[in-house]
């Protein structure tokens, strides 16, 4: 009979512990609306040297527990040889271990559908990319957001001048502010 008091004890000191952690779940499933600005510099491209972009985009993240889950769109222009025009889904592992933590590193990466201009004619293709990135106030607004990342273009680049056609490669760099 000692037992049912020190139970009842128990219970009442979890359950307002799992209630918190489940309106926690509950916001942190809520979309961001975000703007970013950056560049990205193709390190191969139709061009024999190195392009660079400068432009940024808009993104919708979803903080579910355990993934950071994003959609896109993205306008980078520099030069008049160097454009980036992609819309895409990405997806990333916050790095906290569970601990829901406000500033979370993450890694993942994503699929973009896009028209790049590195030098070339040219080439609409998807952008697979790679990211790892920081996410700091996860549950504020706003919410500043740091990120490089690397995409491949599948699309093949022709140059005008006779040189062989190739497919970007570029490294991004992105700051963004969410709401």
């Amino acid at each position: 009979m000692r037992s049912r008091p020190l139970l009842v004890a128990l219970a009442l000191a979890v359950l307002p512990t799992a209630a918190h952690a489940e309106l926690r779940t509950r916001e942190m499933a809520r979309p961001s609306f975000g703007l970013r600005l950056g560049a990205v510099s193709a390190v191969s491209g139709a061009a024999p040297d190195s392009l660079t972009a400068i432009g940024g985009g808009a993104y919708m993240l979803f903080d579910i527990p355990g993934l950071l889950a994003e959609a896109s769109a993205d306008l980078y222009g520099g030069e008049s040889r160097s454009r980036m025009l992609a819309i895409g889904l990405g997806a990333y592992a916050p790095l906290d271990f569970g601990a829901r933590s406000e500033t979370v590193p993450y890694v993942g990466g994503g699929l973009k559908l896009g028209w790049t201009r590195f030098g070339g004619d040219g080439a609409t293709g998807l952008l697979p990319y790679g990211a790892v990135g920081l996410l700091v106030g996860r549950s504020w607004s706003p919410q500043v957001r740091i990120e490089a990342a690397w995409f491949f273009q599948t699309g093949t680049e022709r140059r005008a001048d006779g040189f062989p056609a190739r497919h970007a490669s570029a490294p991004m760099l992105t700051f963004g502010l969410g709401f």
